[in-house]
């Protein structure tokens, strides 16, 4: 079987906590890695393609594609990471697919070994009587690294990502407005929906709403859903010199809504009731 190429669609990093199923709290309770992460694993794109037991799995379609080696590995880690049609979620074959294709300075690898880090990954697999669990605790500092190797490749995610992490701090890294601004601002020109997110989260989290609002009013503009939400909640309070202007923070929250954000879901029924509409 020959494939001209294997179109994945995954989005490397988009709000990062909606990348991974594990959480901070589920990393942080077991810290025990698997007795499978002791042993070095070793495995080629061929055995994989004979473990999965079809020519019509993901591992099959990656193997026999054309694509150069490092694109392969570098979408096999992808797959595992979150789990995808015929590929189960793996943390640890993840990460050993991602760091073969960083050998090749593979950008989209480079970016998702940065994510590996900051959302961190755990995998729960149940066996015939007993269950193993496979856990990577946060790591910043390793995500900034890669990060900064994505970035010199030229990765569009790679600045919004280190925004990311300098906003939130911790886990090796020290929180810093200032880096968090630097980076977001550099990513406008290739995520400019993200990067106007993170500008008003910084902003904002130091009550400066006349700088907030601003990137509020482009992420908006640019389609965020969270900065939709955000938007409608400025005109509802009257922030960052907005006059208090309940419907237009009624058609934002709609907005928002319409995109599937929860919150504003919620504060388009609360406002909607308060208005009697």
């Amino acid at each position: 079987m020959k494939t001209t190429k294997l179109i994945l669609v995954i989005t490397a990093i988009c709000l990062l906590s909606s990348c991974s199923t594990a959480t901070k709290n589920d990393l942080e309770q077991d810290k025990q890695p698997s007795k499978q992460q002791d042993k070095e694993l070793k495995i080629t794109l061929k055995q994989e393609c004979e473990e999965s037991g079809s020519d019509d799995s993901n591992q099959c379609k990656l193997y026999h594609s054309d694509l150069a080696k490092d694109e392969k590995e570098s979408q096999l880690g992808i797959m595992y990471f979150s789990g995808y049609g015929s590929v189960p979620k793996d943390c640890e074959r993840s990460k050993y697919w991602l760091t073969k294709a960083t050998k090749a300075e593979n950008s989209d690898a480079l970016n998702q070994l940065g994510v590996f880090y900051y959302v961190g990954c755990r995998t729960t697999q149940h066996l015939d009587n007993d269950f193993k669990v496979q856990t990577f605790e946060l790591d910043f500092k390793s995500a900034e690294k890669y990060f900064l190797l994505a970035n010199k490749k030229g990765h569009k995610q790679a600045k919004a990502n280190l925004g990311s992490i300098y906003s939130d701090g911790g886990y090796g890294i020290e929180q810093s407005n200032e880096k968090a601004i630097e980076w977001f601002t550099k990513a406008i020109e290739d995520t400019p929906a993200r990067a106007y997110d993170g500008l008003s989260v910084v902003y904002g989290r130091q009550q400066k709403y006349a700088e907030a609002l601003p990137c509020v009013k482009k992420g908006a503009e640019a389609g965020s859903s969270q900065a939709q939400n955000n938007l409608g909640y400025f005109y509802e309070n009257g922030l960052g010199g907005l006059d208090v202007d309940k419907q237009k923070a009624l058609e934002w929250y709609k907005k928002s809504a319409d995109q599937g954000f929860a919150r504003a879901q919620s504060n388009f029924e609360r406002l909607q009731t308060e208005l009697g509409q």
